[in-house]
């Protein structure tokens, strides 16, 4: 089964890559043109370091054989030398020129901190070469116009890049700086715990990550949701959710609401079926579990229609409008809300259930705090995300921007699942989702 990004990239390519509508099919391609858009490292420097963190500035370039709006881009599987890191999405909009390179104004900044790292080790190397191999995919959201959105319904698609390249680390200050840093890196390394050869190599980083994997992740699955719409025009088309689920009991699946009522979260759909140019068929969702640690196929997933599972919260409405000449509202429902969440109850349950920790802390704030994500529909495993959280209120601040693929995961402190993430900033906070569910600390109804 292929993801949304990668069901429409052909076309999207197409439209993002190549002058085609209106030429003559006759006429040959230019092979200039047919290239998919690139994004290369430019540079990288080390712009603070601390006893306990190191902050990396990485500036990115990105080249498009054909002029465009990206709107947003994403990373996943982020590695400095082989050293995992995780880089919130970059939200500034920005136009690319035809053929010519684009410098994003800002670089991203990646920090990392020594307490989540087994070793230093790549740093110390980085730094004291001078070089350093920045690798990692980037997706691309990018605007399409009227022209393009013939072709496609959405107002924006996203399109998959991949890049690797070595070049130079920037360390302020000359040579005593560099060695005072790699020098600094060694005493960190030295006060840092060994790593245990017992744990499962796929569960990468520090002792807190390892300990979410063996104790979380059995019970983290992707949760992948589709219904079909139709256009003005007659045409039918297929669209596409993907988060986490986590399995609380045996036979209990808590995910967000967004899950099963996609249509009504995304703003696109929702203003395109408030203009009556899409009409979404709700009685054709269908939902796909997979647990974590799966090659996803079609025949391994649980698959529920909706007849097979009971709606048990109800979400918040916000409003938006719509720029017509007959302007109107139409109804979007909020990610960061009580009501953004849904408890399923499995016909069959999982033999292999093991009990969920769940902390009682009322702390205003965690140091670190791990969230689990798919980086795409076809990566089995996932990855675990550190990343300091505070309680704001009634919810519970991310202090690390995470994307859409971490939708429903459970945030986790080191003495138990603190939240559910619901967007890019903020969870739930587990007392409020259980109350909205109605769902006893041992995963059983109320």
């Amino acid at each position: 089964m292929k993801s949304r990004a990668l069901r429409i990239l052909p076309v999207l390519l197409l439209l993002f890559s190549v002058s085609a509508l209106g030429k003559d099919p006759k006429d040959k391609p230019d092979p200039k043109e047919e290239k998919q858009p690139t994004v290369e490292v430019v540079s990288t420097a080390l712009s603070q370091l601390t006893s306990d963190s190191a902050r990396i500035a990485i500036t990115i370039a990105i080249t498009s054989a054909k002029g465009g709006t990206v709107e947003k881009i994403t990373f996943g599987n982020l590695k400095l030398n082989d050293l995992p890191l995780y880089a919130a999405p970059y939200t500034e909009k920005f136009s690319l020129k035809e053929a010519q390179s684009f410098e994003l104004p800002h670089p991203i900044e990646v920090a990392t901190y020594f307490r989540d790292l087994d070793t230093t080790k790549p740093l110390q190397e980085a730094i004291q070469s001078g070089r350093v191999t920045v690798s990692g995919d980037a997706l691309l959201t990018v605007h399409l116009n009227a022209a393009e959105k013939m072709f496609l319904f959405e107002k924006r698609a996203t399109i998959p890049v991949t890049f690797k390249r070595e070049v130079p680390i920037n360390i302020p200050g000359g040579l005593l700086a560099r060695l005072a840093a790699v020098k600094l890196l060694q005493g960190a390394d030295a006060a840092a715990k060994s790593f245990s050869p017992t744990v499962s190599k796929w569960v990468p980083g520090s002792q807190f990550r390892r300990d979410v994997g063996a104790q979380y992740l059995k019970n983290v699955m992707f949760a992948f949701s589709k219904y079909t719409a139709t256009a003005r025009d007659g045409r039918v088309i297929d669209m596409e959710w993907s988060g986490v689920a986590l399995l609380v009991a045996g036979d209990k699946v808590i995910l967000p609401k967004e899950a099963i009522e996609p249509w009504a979260f995304d703003p696109d759909v929702v203003v395109a079926t408030g203009s009556k140019d899409l009409k979404v068929d709700v009685k054709s969702l269908d939902l796909w579990l997979w647990a974590p640690n799966v090659v996803r196929t079609s025949t391994n997933a649980l698959k529920l229609s909706q007849q097979d599972f009971k709606v048990t919260a109800s979400g918040d409405l916000d409003s938006i409008k719509i720029h017509r000449s007959d302007t109107k509202k139409v109804q979007l429902r909020r990610r960061d809300t009580d009501g953004d969440v849904a408890l399923l109850t499995l016909a069959k349950p999982f033999a292999d259930f093991a009990p969920l920790r769940f902390s009682t802390a009322e702390g205003p704030a965690w140091d670190t705090a791990a969230v689990v994500r798919f980086r795409n529909n076809q990566d089995a495993l996932p990855d675990i995300v550190l990343l300091p959280a505070s309680r704001d209120g009634h919810r519970i601040t991310l202090g690390t921007p995470i994307d859409s693929h971490a939708f429903g995961s459970p945030l986790i402190a080191p003495d138990g699942v603190i939240g559910m993430v619901q967007d890019e900033r903020s969870a739930l906070p587990w007392p409020v989702v259980t109350k909205t569910v109605a769902l006893t600390s041992d995963g059983g109804k109320k």
